[in-house]
């Protein structure tokens, strides 16, 4: 609370000072996401949305400052995670769509720019989980499978990054969920599939050992276990179609 006092006063005694402005925005997003981690859905939202306003602000007078485009599609992020917690979904999703857009220029305006290009597929991966939640399924695996090609491209260059090969995996999780929740089991297969083996890559370094990589892993083993429960489910009902149509034959 200080830091934020203290951009304040500074902003009131110059309200045309951006950079005043943006220690503002900085000190808000702050709280905000302190907020959001206790709970305090409605006073995290607040401050998400005055940070993004205080941004917006100064990005209309630095149009070309893509560190603030960048920091803007941030506080994009928090706020759309803040307001799907609301349970305001559509908001969400607007938030996460103009998100994107802003990640999409930057990739655009320096496309040998590795970080753009991870959080556009994080982007991607936000927005695919929250058109899943509206029950927008196929939308939903067409933004999956845009996440997933960004995180190959970026492997393409960088073969042993653990983080994006975690990422990969994750991605893929969720999109064989999907699958599986639309039927297309073998579809849901490949890709849980190709997260077990990157899984398995992070698995054999120690120092990627965090709780993210943890949660990962046993939700690639946890898909691969209903999938196979689903392909066990599926065996023994046409088993008993067909005893049914021969025992019906025999009488």
């Amino acid at each position: 609370g200080q830091y934020r006092d203290l951009a304040q006063r500074m902003l009131d005694l110059n309200p045309q000072d951006a950079e005043a402005s943006l220690e503002l925005s900085y000190a808000l997003s702050s709280l905000g996401s302190l907020a959001l981690r206790r709970g305090q859905v409605g006073e995290a939202a607040a401050d998400f949305q005055h940070s993004l306003d205080l941004k917006r602000h100064v990005l209309s007078q630095r149009r070309e400052d893509h560190g603030l485009a960048a920091s803007i599609a941030n506080t994009q992020s928090w706020l759309a995670s803040a307001r799907a917690q609301e349970g305001r979904l559509n908001d969400a999703v607007l938030l996460y769509e103009q998100q994107r857009a802003i990640l999409e220029d930057l990739r655009r305006a320096q496309p040998e720019a590795l970080a753009w290009a991870y959080q556009l597929a994080l982007a991607y991966k936000l927005e695919g989980i929250l058109m899943t939640a509206q029950g927008r399924a196929e939308e939903a695996i067409t933004r999956i499978a845009d996440g997933i090609a960004m995180i190959t491209t970026l492997l393409s260059k960088e073969p042993g990054n653990l983080l994006w090969l975690r990422d990969e995996a994750d991605l893929r999780i969720v999109g064989s969920r999907l699958y599986l929740s639309q039927g297309r089991v073998a579809d849901a297969g490949a890709e849980i599939s190709r997260a077990l083996t990157q899984v398995g890559k992070v698995s054999t370094v120690a120092a990627a050992q965090t709780a993210d990589f943890r949660r990962v892993m046993v939700q690639a083993h946890v898909q691969h276990a209903l999938l196979h429960h689903h392909a066990h489910a599926v065996a023994v009902h046409h088993m008993a179609d067909f005893v049914g149509q021969h025992a019906h034959q025999g009488v």
